[in-house]
Protein backbone atom coordinates (compact mmCIF):
# COMPACT_ATOMS: atom_id res chain seq x y z
CA UNK A 1 0.00 0.00 0.00
CA UNK A 2 1.01 3.76 -0.28
CA UNK A 3 1.14 4.20 3.26
CA UNK A 4 3.93 1.42 4.06
CA UNK A 5 5.85 2.34 0.90
CA UNK A 6 6.32 5.84 0.42
CA UNK A 7 8.96 8.36 2.10
CA UNK A 8 6.57 10.58 4.52
CA UNK A 9 3.51 12.63 4.03
CA UNK A 10 2.08 16.16 4.91
CA UNK A 11 -1.41 17.35 5.34
CA UNK A 12 -3.32 20.66 6.49
CA UNK A 13 -6.61 20.14 8.52
CA UNK A 14 -9.00 22.38 8.09
CA UNK A 15 -11.99 22.76 10.88
CA UNK A 16 -15.45 23.57 8.78
CA UNK A 17 -17.87 23.01 11.22
CA UNK A 18 -18.70 26.46 14.05
CA UNK A 19 -18.72 25.89 17.70
CA UNK A 20 -16.31 25.03 20.13
CA UNK A 21 -13.49 22.32 20.21
CA UNK A 22 -13.06 20.75 23.42
CA UNK A 23 -9.44 19.00 24.63
CA UNK A 24 -9.31 15.73 26.78
CA UNK A 25 -5.44 16.05 28.44
CA UNK A 26 -6.01 12.54 30.52
CA UNK A 27 -7.16 10.57 26.89
CA UNK A 28 -5.13 12.73 24.57
CA UNK A 29 -7.89 13.51 22.59
CA UNK A 30 -9.76 16.41 21.03
CA UNK A 31 -13.25 16.86 19.99
CA UNK A 32 -14.86 18.71 17.23
CA UNK A 33 -18.14 19.68 15.80
CA UNK A 34 -19.01 18.79 12.66
CA UNK A 35 -15.59 16.93 12.33
CA UNK A 36 -12.69 17.70 10.55
CA UNK A 37 -11.70 17.31 6.97
CA UNK A 38 -8.31 17.15 5.49
CA UNK A 39 -6.49 17.83 2.38
CA UNK A 40 -3.02 16.13 0.96
CA UNK A 41 -0.52 18.81 0.76
CA UNK A 42 1.72 16.39 -1.67
CA UNK A 43 1.62 15.00 -4.64
CA UNK A 44 1.51 11.06 -4.61
CA UNK A 45 3.67 9.69 -7.52
CA UNK A 46 4.25 5.61 -7.89
CA UNK A 47 7.56 5.19 -10.36
CA UNK A 48 7.68 2.07 -12.41
CA UNK A 49 11.34 1.87 -13.12
CA UNK A 50 12.65 0.13 -16.36
CA UNK A 51 16.27 0.30 -18.48
CA UNK A 52 15.97 1.97 -21.75
CA UNK A 53 14.93 -1.73 -23.05
CA UNK A 54 11.96 -1.57 -20.41
CA UNK A 55 13.62 -4.24 -18.23
CA UNK A 56 12.73 -3.53 -14.60
CA UNK A 57 15.13 -2.17 -12.93
CA UNK A 58 15.46 -3.17 -9.00
CA UNK A 59 16.29 0.06 -7.12
CA UNK A 60 17.79 -0.38 -3.61
CA UNK A 61 18.02 3.70 -3.74
CA UNK A 62 15.68 6.71 -5.38
CA UNK A 63 17.29 10.10 -5.41
CA UNK A 64 14.27 12.74 -6.93
CA UNK A 65 15.21 16.28 -7.30
CA UNK A 66 13.16 19.16 -9.03
CA UNK A 67 15.12 22.37 -10.43
CA UNK A 68 13.63 26.18 -10.93
CA UNK A 69 15.68 28.64 -11.89
CA UNK A 70 18.24 26.71 -12.97
CA UNK A 71 19.58 26.18 -9.36
CA UNK A 72 16.36 26.39 -6.73
CA UNK A 73 15.21 22.90 -5.70
CA UNK A 74 11.63 22.49 -5.34
CA UNK A 75 11.16 19.76 -3.67
CA UNK A 76 10.03 20.08 -0.30
CA UNK A 77 11.62 17.85 2.83
CA UNK A 78 10.55 19.95 5.79
CA UNK A 79 7.75 22.82 6.03
CA UNK A 80 6.20 22.82 10.12
CA UNK A 81 2.69 24.07 9.97
CA UNK A 82 2.47 27.69 10.78
CA UNK A 83 6.36 28.31 9.89
CA UNK A 84 8.53 29.85 7.53
CA UNK A 85 10.99 27.76 7.73
CA UNK A 86 11.24 25.14 4.53
CA UNK A 87 13.83 22.65 3.64
CA UNK A 88 13.93 21.75 0.60
CA UNK A 89 15.19 18.53 -1.69
CA UNK A 90 16.78 16.54 -3.34
CA UNK A 91 14.70 13.79 -1.85
CA UNK A 92 16.24 9.85 -1.35
CA UNK A 93 14.18 7.01 -0.81
CA UNK A 94 16.00 3.88 0.59
CA UNK A 95 13.09 0.58 0.42
CA UNK A 96 13.28 -2.28 3.04
CA UNK A 97 14.30 -3.87 -0.37
CA UNK A 98 15.10 -3.48 -3.83
CA UNK A 99 11.97 -2.89 -6.29
CA UNK A 100 11.00 -1.93 -9.29
CA UNK A 101 8.42 0.33 -8.01
CA UNK A 102 8.60 2.86 -5.60
CA UNK A 103 5.92 5.22 -3.93
CA UNK A 104 6.99 9.22 -3.27
CA UNK A 105 5.35 11.58 -1.25
CA UNK A 106 6.81 14.96 -3.16
CA UNK A 107 5.36 18.13 -2.02
CA UNK A 108 6.42 21.40 -4.24
CA UNK A 109 5.77 24.69 -5.18
CA UNK A 110 3.32 23.94 -8.05
CA UNK A 111 3.00 26.98 -9.53
CA UNK A 112 6.66 26.56 -11.18
CA UNK A 113 7.96 24.10 -13.90
CA UNK A 114 10.93 22.26 -12.77
CA UNK A 115 13.80 20.31 -14.38
CA UNK A 116 12.96 16.97 -13.04
CA UNK A 117 15.96 14.39 -12.26
CA UNK A 118 16.26 10.78 -11.10
CA UNK A 119 18.52 9.29 -9.90
CA UNK A 120 19.10 5.38 -9.10
CA UNK A 121 21.14 2.89 -7.35
CA UNK A 122 20.20 -0.96 -8.75
CA UNK A 123 20.94 -3.88 -6.61
CA UNK A 124 24.52 -4.22 -8.42
CA UNK A 125 25.51 -0.92 -8.07
CA UNK A 126 24.50 0.44 -11.42
CA UNK A 127 23.86 4.12 -11.44
CA UNK A 128 20.94 5.19 -13.74
CA UNK A 129 19.24 8.49 -14.50
CA UNK A 130 16.12 10.08 -16.09
CA UNK A 131 15.75 14.34 -16.94
CA UNK A 132 12.75 15.98 -17.91
CA UNK A 133 11.89 19.43 -18.44
CA UNK A 134 8.88 21.85 -17.55
CA UNK A 135 7.46 18.81 -15.54
CA UNK A 136 4.71 20.01 -13.04
CA UNK A 137 3.08 17.99 -10.21
CA UNK A 138 -0.36 18.91 -8.39
CA UNK A 139 -0.55 18.64 -5.01
CA UNK A 140 -2.98 16.57 -3.57
CA UNK A 141 -3.20 14.13 -6.75
CA UNK A 142 -2.15 10.71 -7.52
CA UNK A 143 0.41 9.97 -10.23
CA UNK A 144 1.58 6.70 -12.11
CA UNK A 145 4.87 7.31 -13.97
CA UNK A 146 6.67 4.12 -15.66
CA UNK A 147 10.41 6.03 -16.24
CA UNK A 148 13.12 4.50 -18.78
CA UNK A 149 16.48 5.57 -17.08
CA UNK A 150 19.54 5.21 -18.87
CA UNK A 151 22.22 3.29 -17.38
CA UNK A 152 25.23 5.29 -17.03
CA UNK A 153 28.25 2.41 -17.47
CA UNK A 154 30.08 3.14 -20.77
CA UNK A 155 31.73 0.92 -22.63
CA UNK A 156 34.80 2.47 -24.35
CA UNK A 157 35.18 -0.11 -27.11
CA UNK A 158 31.71 1.32 -28.19
CA UNK A 159 32.69 5.13 -28.06
CA UNK A 160 33.48 6.16 -32.42
CA UNK A 161 34.18 10.34 -31.00
CA UNK A 162 35.08 11.99 -28.38
CA UNK A 163 33.41 11.61 -24.49
CA UNK A 164 33.60 13.28 -21.72
CA UNK A 165 32.59 11.46 -18.83
CA UNK A 166 29.91 12.89 -16.78
CA UNK A 167 29.35 12.78 -12.88
CA UNK A 168 28.37 8.94 -11.76
CA UNK A 169 29.48 7.44 -15.08
CA UNK A 170 31.20 3.92 -14.60
CA UNK A 171 33.82 3.80 -17.46
CA UNK A 172 34.63 0.28 -18.68
CA UNK A 173 36.16 -2.06 -21.13
CA UNK A 174 39.16 -1.56 -24.06
CA UNK A 175 39.26 1.97 -25.90
CA UNK A 176 39.53 0.82 -29.76
CA UNK A 177 39.86 4.03 -31.63
CA UNK A 178 42.27 7.16 -31.22
CA UNK A 179 39.53 9.46 -29.33
CA UNK A 180 39.70 11.27 -26.56
CA UNK A 181 38.04 11.03 -23.19
CA UNK A 182 37.63 13.17 -20.40
CA UNK A 183 36.31 13.66 -16.64
CA UNK A 184 33.96 17.02 -16.48
CA UNK A 185 34.98 19.81 -14.12
CA UNK A 186 33.36 18.27 -10.94
CA UNK A 187 32.48 14.68 -11.35
CA UNK A 188 33.16 11.50 -9.61
CA UNK A 189 33.60 8.60 -12.14
CA UNK A 190 34.61 5.04 -11.72
CA UNK A 191 37.09 3.36 -13.73
CA UNK A 192 36.16 -0.44 -13.75
CA UNK A 193 37.94 -2.95 -16.21
CA UNK A 194 39.08 0.47 -18.09
CA UNK A 195 41.94 0.02 -20.69
CA UNK A 196 43.19 2.95 -22.81
CA UNK A 197 46.08 2.03 -24.45
CA UNK A 198 47.30 5.23 -26.12
CA UNK A 199 49.24 5.32 -29.54
CA UNK A 200 51.62 7.54 -30.75
CA UNK A 201 51.24 9.52 -33.38
CA UNK A 202 52.89 8.86 -36.77
CA UNK A 203 54.00 11.26 -39.21
CA UNK A 204 51.20 10.03 -41.84
CA UNK A 205 48.65 10.61 -39.18
CA UNK A 206 46.38 14.02 -37.36
CA UNK A 207 48.06 14.15 -34.02
CA UNK A 208 46.31 12.39 -30.97
CA UNK A 209 47.18 15.61 -28.51
CA UNK A 210 46.08 14.13 -25.21
CA UNK A 211 46.16 12.33 -22.30
CA UNK A 212 44.91 8.75 -21.78
CA UNK A 213 42.01 10.33 -19.51
CA UNK A 214 41.93 14.27 -19.39
CA UNK A 215 40.62 15.66 -16.36
CA UNK A 216 38.89 19.15 -17.29
CA UNK A 217 38.56 20.20 -13.79
CA UNK A 218 38.40 18.78 -10.16
CA UNK A 219 37.65 14.81 -10.75
CA UNK A 220 37.54 11.82 -8.58
CA UNK A 221 37.95 8.34 -9.63
CA UNK A 222 37.21 5.19 -7.82
CA UNK A 223 38.98 2.51 -9.05
CA UNK A 224 37.29 -1.15 -9.65
CA UNK A 225 39.05 -4.00 -10.73
CA UNK A 226 42.14 -3.80 -12.87
CA UNK A 227 42.54 -0.64 -15.10
CA UNK A 228 44.89 0.55 -17.37
CA UNK A 229 45.66 4.48 -18.74
CA UNK A 230 48.26 5.14 -21.24
CA UNK A 231 49.21 8.79 -22.65
CA UNK A 232 48.81 9.44 -26.24
CA UNK A 233 51.07 11.13 -28.71
CA UNK A 234 54.40 11.45 -26.68
CA UNK A 235 54.15 14.33 -24.38
CA UNK A 236 50.89 13.62 -22.68
CA UNK A 237 50.72 11.95 -19.14
CA UNK A 238 48.55 8.56 -18.57
CA UNK A 239 45.98 11.06 -16.76
CA UNK A 240 46.47 14.97 -17.23
CA UNK A 241 45.24 17.18 -14.20
CA UNK A 242 44.92 20.65 -14.85
CA UNK A 243 46.71 23.21 -13.11
CA UNK A 244 44.33 24.75 -10.20
CA UNK A 245 42.53 21.62 -9.77
CA UNK A 246 42.82 18.43 -7.76
CA UNK A 247 42.16 15.06 -8.84
CA UNK A 248 41.36 12.22 -6.22
CA UNK A 249 42.18 9.09 -6.77
CA UNK A 250 40.31 6.42 -4.30
CA UNK A 251 38.56 3.29 -4.20
CA UNK A 252 39.95 -0.99 -3.88
CA UNK A 253 40.98 -1.56 -7.37
CA UNK A 254 44.48 -1.02 -9.31
CA UNK A 255 45.47 1.43 -11.77
CA UNK A 256 48.47 1.57 -14.13
CA UNK A 257 49.42 4.83 -15.79
CA UNK A 258 52.18 6.00 -18.15
CA UNK A 259 52.75 8.03 -20.83
CA UNK A 260 54.35 7.40 -24.25
CA UNK A 261 57.82 8.94 -23.98
CA UNK A 262 57.73 12.47 -22.17
CA UNK A 263 54.79 12.52 -19.82
CA UNK A 264 54.49 11.49 -16.14
CA UNK A 265 51.92 8.46 -15.24
CA UNK A 266 50.03 10.61 -13.21
CA UNK A 267 50.05 14.51 -13.78
CA UNK A 268 51.55 16.68 -16.35
CA UNK A 269 52.70 15.95 -19.50
CA UNK A 270 55.97 17.59 -20.93
CA UNK A 271 56.34 21.59 -21.09
CA UNK A 272 53.09 21.38 -19.17
CA UNK A 273 51.71 22.95 -15.87
CA UNK A 274 49.33 20.51 -13.72
CA UNK A 275 47.21 20.82 -10.29
CA UNK A 276 47.17 18.88 -7.04
CA UNK A 277 47.00 15.18 -6.79
CA UNK A 278 45.77 12.84 -3.62
CA UNK A 279 45.73 9.21 -3.39
CA UNK A 280 43.45 7.82 -0.80
CA UNK A 281 43.05 4.19 -1.63
CA UNK A 282 43.55 1.65 -4.14
CA UNK A 283 46.77 -0.04 -5.94
CA UNK A 284 48.56 2.69 -8.05
CA UNK A 285 51.31 1.71 -10.55
CA UNK A 286 52.69 5.21 -12.45
CA UNK A 287 55.52 5.17 -14.85
CA UNK A 288 57.02 8.44 -15.96
CA UNK A 289 58.59 9.11 -19.24
CA UNK A 290 61.95 10.30 -19.83
CA UNK A 291 62.68 13.48 -17.69
CA UNK A 292 60.01 12.96 -15.82
CA UNK A 293 58.13 11.86 -12.30
CA UNK A 294 55.89 8.86 -12.05
CA UNK A 295 53.82 10.88 -9.97
CA UNK A 296 53.49 15.02 -10.44
CA UNK A 297 55.57 17.14 -13.08
CA UNK A 298 57.08 16.27 -16.63
CA UNK A 299 59.96 17.71 -18.33
CA UNK A 300 60.27 21.71 -18.23
CA UNK A 301 56.63 21.63 -15.97
CA UNK A 302 55.17 21.93 -12.91
CA UNK A 303 53.50 20.04 -10.02
CA UNK A 304 50.86 21.24 -7.73
CA UNK A 305 51.17 19.20 -4.29
CA UNK A 306 50.87 15.85 -4.22
CA UNK A 307 49.26 14.10 -1.13
CA UNK A 308 49.31 10.04 -0.46
CA UNK A 309 46.84 9.23 2.08
CA UNK A 310 46.13 5.59 1.58
CA UNK A 311 46.80 2.66 -0.44
CA UNK A 312 49.60 0.64 -2.33
CA UNK A 313 51.53 3.16 -4.03
CA UNK A 314 54.34 2.26 -6.83
CA UNK A 315 55.89 5.21 -8.60
CA UNK A 316 59.10 4.96 -10.82
CA UNK A 317 60.77 8.33 -12.78
CA UNK A 318 62.04 8.50 -15.90
CA UNK A 319 65.56 9.54 -17.47
CA UNK A 320 66.66 11.93 -14.21
CA UNK A 321 63.60 12.36 -12.69
CA UNK A 322 62.10 11.09 -9.06
CA UNK A 323 59.20 8.55 -8.85
CA UNK A 324 57.47 11.17 -7.37
CA UNK A 325 58.01 15.16 -7.26
CA UNK A 326 59.58 17.24 -10.40
CA UNK A 327 60.84 16.11 -13.33
CA UNK A 328 63.88 17.26 -15.50
CA UNK A 329 63.46 20.90 -15.33
CA UNK A 330 60.34 20.97 -13.35
CA UNK A 331 58.96 22.18 -10.29
CA UNK A 332 56.51 20.41 -7.88
CA UNK A 333 54.42 21.57 -5.02
CA UNK A 334 54.30 20.04 -1.06
CA UNK A 335 54.72 15.97 -1.10
CA UNK A 336 52.81 14.30 1.51
CA UNK A 337 52.95 10.96 2.30
CA UNK A 338 50.83 9.72 5.81
CA UNK A 339 51.32 7.13 8.17
CA UNK A 340 47.31 5.56 6.94
CA UNK A 341 49.05 4.38 3.62
CA UNK A 342 49.88 0.75 3.06
CA UNK A 343 53.30 1.50 0.93
CA UNK A 344 54.39 3.59 -1.15
CA UNK A 345 57.39 2.70 -3.48
CA UNK A 346 59.47 5.02 -5.59
CA UNK A 347 62.17 4.62 -7.61
CA UNK A 348 64.83 7.26 -9.11
CA UNK A 349 65.09 7.19 -13.03
CA UNK A 350 68.41 6.92 -14.40
CA UNK A 351 71.16 9.90 -13.16
CA UNK A 352 68.27 11.14 -10.84
CA UNK A 353 69.76 12.24 -7.35
CA UNK A 354 66.33 11.41 -5.19
CA UNK A 355 63.38 9.24 -5.40
CA UNK A 356 61.03 11.41 -3.87
CA UNK A 357 61.06 15.48 -4.64
CA UNK A 358 64.05 16.96 -6.49
CA UNK A 359 64.99 15.98 -10.05
CA UNK A 360 68.64 16.16 -11.61
CA UNK A 361 67.91 19.43 -12.71
CA UNK A 362 64.59 20.57 -11.18
CA UNK A 363 64.22 24.18 -10.28
CA UNK A 364 62.50 23.79 -6.79
CA UNK A 365 59.76 21.75 -4.82
CA UNK A 366 57.65 22.50 -1.69
CA UNK A 367 58.00 20.81 1.92
CA UNK A 368 58.31 16.45 2.26
CA UNK A 369 56.84 15.03 4.51
CA UNK A 370 56.62 11.33 5.52
CA UNK A 371 54.81 9.67 8.12
CA UNK A 372 55.24 12.28 10.95
CA UNK A 373 58.87 13.04 9.74
CA UNK A 374 59.44 16.54 7.76
CA UNK A 375 62.13 15.50 5.54
CA UNK A 376 62.50 18.79 3.45
CA UNK A 377 61.31 21.97 4.43
CA UNK A 378 61.36 23.76 0.67
CA UNK A 379 65.12 24.48 1.15
CA UNK A 380 67.01 22.68 3.46
CA UNK A 381 66.74 18.62 4.25
CA UNK A 382 66.06 18.21 8.61
CA UNK A 383 69.38 16.16 8.21
CA UNK A 384 71.79 14.57 5.87
CA UNK A 385 70.66 11.21 7.14
CA UNK A 386 67.07 12.13 5.72
CA UNK A 387 68.47 13.72 2.87
CA UNK A 388 70.47 10.29 2.18
CA UNK A 389 67.02 8.47 2.92
CA UNK A 390 65.43 9.98 -0.02
CA UNK A 391 68.19 9.09 -2.21
CA UNK A 392 67.84 5.64 -1.64
CA UNK A 393 66.20 3.51 -4.90
CA UNK A 394 63.76 2.06 -4.58
CA UNK A 395 62.91 4.65 -1.32
CA UNK A 396 60.27 2.33 0.35
CA UNK A 397 58.07 3.55 3.14
CA UNK A 398 55.57 0.81 4.97
CA UNK A 399 54.55 2.17 8.01
CA UNK A 400 53.39 0.00 10.96
CA UNK A 401 49.72 -0.18 10.92
CA UNK A 402 48.44 -0.33 14.48
CA UNK A 403 45.19 -2.79 15.77
CA UNK A 404 43.50 0.27 16.37
CA UNK A 405 42.67 0.41 13.12
CA UNK A 406 42.79 -3.25 11.50
CA UNK A 407 40.39 -3.80 8.82
CA UNK A 408 39.07 -6.77 7.07
CA UNK A 409 42.12 -6.34 5.11
CA UNK A 410 44.59 -7.33 7.91
CA UNK A 411 43.06 -10.58 9.02
CA UNK A 412 45.83 -13.42 9.51
CA UNK A 413 48.19 -10.67 10.99
CA UNK A 414 50.41 -10.66 13.70
CA UNK A 415 49.79 -8.30 16.53
CA UNK A 416 52.46 -7.76 19.04
CA UNK A 417 52.45 -6.18 22.51
CA UNK A 418 53.15 -2.80 21.49
CA UNK A 419 49.69 -2.65 19.46
CA UNK A 420 51.32 -3.37 15.91
CA UNK A 421 50.14 -5.26 13.47
CA UNK A 422 52.74 -7.51 11.54
CA UNK A 423 52.56 -9.61 8.14
CA UNK A 424 52.42 -13.27 9.39
CA UNK A 425 55.32 -14.31 7.15
CA UNK A 426 57.58 -11.89 8.23
CA UNK A 427 59.83 -11.88 11.68
CA UNK A 428 58.32 -9.68 14.49
CA UNK A 429 61.26 -7.01 14.69
CA UNK A 430 63.25 -6.48 17.72
CA UNK A 431 61.63 -4.98 20.41
CA UNK A 432 58.49 -6.41 20.03
CA UNK A 433 56.42 -9.14 21.43
CA UNK A 434 53.85 -11.25 19.57
CA UNK A 435 50.82 -11.33 21.39
CA UNK A 436 48.46 -13.06 19.18
CA UNK A 437 46.92 -13.08 14.95
CA UNK A 438 43.94 -10.75 14.46
CA UNK A 439 41.33 -13.39 13.08
CA UNK A 440 38.38 -11.83 12.91
CA UNK A 441 37.51 -8.03 11.81
CA UNK A 442 33.75 -6.64 12.71
CA UNK A 443 34.12 -3.25 12.45
CA UNK A 444 36.77 -1.25 11.82
CA UNK A 445 39.16 -1.23 15.44
CA UNK A 446 37.28 -4.57 17.00
CA UNK A 447 38.31 -7.98 16.17
CA UNK A 448 38.69 -11.28 17.95
CA UNK A 449 42.28 -12.50 18.73
CA UNK A 450 44.02 -15.58 18.63
CA UNK A 451 46.29 -16.10 21.72
CA UNK A 452 49.99 -17.59 21.02
CA UNK A 453 51.61 -20.15 22.47
CA UNK A 454 54.63 -18.67 24.75
CA UNK A 455 57.51 -20.88 23.45
CA UNK A 456 59.38 -20.13 26.65
CA UNK A 457 57.03 -21.55 29.02
CA UNK A 458 54.87 -24.33 26.83
CA UNK A 459 52.21 -22.14 28.07
CA UNK A 460 48.60 -20.74 26.54
CA UNK A 461 48.74 -17.34 28.55
CA UNK A 462 47.27 -14.13 28.84
CA UNK A 463 48.29 -10.85 28.58
CA UNK A 464 48.31 -8.00 30.86
CA UNK A 465 45.46 -9.46 32.70
CA UNK A 466 42.98 -10.03 29.85
CA UNK A 467 40.15 -11.79 30.54
CA UNK A 468 37.95 -13.44 27.65
CA UNK A 469 36.96 -9.92 26.39
CA UNK A 470 38.47 -6.65 27.10
CA UNK A 471 40.13 -3.61 25.69
CA UNK A 472 43.47 -3.24 24.66
CA UNK A 473 45.27 -0.60 22.73
CA UNK A 474 42.29 0.91 21.85
CA UNK A 475 40.64 -2.24 21.18
CA UNK A 476 38.06 -4.50 21.20
CA UNK A 477 39.96 -7.69 21.73
CA UNK A 478 38.41 -11.55 22.29
CA UNK A 479 40.65 -14.13 23.44
CA UNK A 480 39.71 -17.96 23.08
CA UNK A 481 39.36 -20.32 26.25
CA UNK A 482 42.13 -22.74 27.10
CA UNK A 483 40.12 -25.63 25.52
CA UNK A 484 39.99 -23.77 22.15
CA UNK A 485 41.69 -24.97 19.01
CA UNK A 486 44.75 -22.89 18.81
CA UNK A 487 48.27 -22.86 17.16
CA UNK A 488 51.50 -21.43 17.21
CA UNK A 489 53.32 -18.52 15.60
CA UNK A 490 55.55 -20.93 13.51
CA UNK A 491 52.54 -23.51 12.98
CA UNK A 492 50.37 -20.46 11.89
CA UNK A 493 53.14 -18.83 9.57
CA UNK A 494 53.92 -22.50 7.77
CA UNK A 495 50.44 -22.08 6.46
CA UNK A 496 50.90 -20.01 4.03
CA UNK A 497 48.40 -17.29 5.49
Amino acid sequence: SIETNYDYAMAIARWDASGEFSVDEQNKTVSVPGGLSFQSTQAIVKFILKDKEGNAIKAKSLTISGLRFGTVDNICLYHPYNSSIVEEGPLTIKPAAPTSEIYAAIRTMEIYKMLFTLTVIDENDVRYTYEKTDVQFTNGKYYSISVKMKDTRVDLSTLTENYVAKDGDILMGNLNNKIKVSIADGATVTFRNLTIEGERSQFTDEPYNWAGITCKGNATIVLEGNNTAKGFDDVYPGIYVPEGKTLTITGDGSLTASSNGYGAGIGAGNNMACGDIVIEGGTITATGGSGCAGIGAAGSGNCGNITIKGGTVEATGGQASPGIGAGDRARCGNITIENTVDMVTATAGNVAYYSIGLGATSTGCGTITIGDTQYYNGSAYASEDLQNALKASPFIYKPIKMLSTATTADLGKVVCAQGHLHDAKTAVPEGCTAVGILGKVTEKGKGLILALHDAASQKWTTIGGWTETTTYAGTTLKILPDNAARGSLASYTSLGV
